[in-house]
């Protein structure tokens, strides 16, 4: 929407969310007169996905336990897009605000 604004993030809270330092994301516009999203920062939907294609070395690998680290890398490796990722690229690229996702990316 028009209302929305750009704004660069503190260090501190890039760090913890994931994103590079001097990120600048949109945050929800406040303008209950904005025509577009009638003052609720936004409109529409976007979706946020998690991509993991389950080939005969990643079951492998489930099925052996694996720990969670060493599967995530295998995994990243491999192509798989998990949630965060996703959300963390479509926040850098102003496709939805900072504010829609920032407890999905909280790293730590």
């Amino acid at each position: 929407p028009a209302c929305r604004r750009q704004q660069e993030l503190p260090a501190e809270t890039a760090e913890s969310h994931g994103l590079p330092q001097g990120a600048q994301v949109y945050l929800k516009g406040r303008d209950t007169a904005c025509r577009t999203c009638r003052g609720r920062g936004s409109k529409g939907r976007l979706g946020v996905y998690e991509v993991l294609r389950i080939t005969e070395d990643v079951q492998d690998r489930i099925s052996a336990r694996v720990p969670l680290d060493e599967l995530r890398t295998f995994l990243t490796a491999k192509g798989a897009v998990f949630l965060a990722d996703d959300a963390r690229a479509k926040v850098l690229a102003g496709l939805t605000s900072f504010e829609e996702v920032a407890d999905y990316i909280r790293v730590g």
